[in-house]
């Protein structure tokens, strides 16, 4: 999705002295889906405007 947080978590990490968990990876590793099949087109910023039913 592109926003940066992962960036920001792994700073946020390091200066802390705590390990970074990327969560989005996680999910895909218990799910053996991407973030992208997991989520409704609806949800997805990139689907440029919301469907009406």
């Amino acid at each position: 999705m592109g926003a940066g947080k992962s960036a920001i978590g792994k700073l946020v990490a390091q200066s802390l002295s705590v390990p970074f968990i990327d969560t989005d990876a996680e999910i895909e590793k218990v799910s053996r889906m991407t973030i992208s099949e997991l989520s409704p087109p609806m949800a997805r910023p990139s689907s440029g405007r919301l469907r009406r039913a």
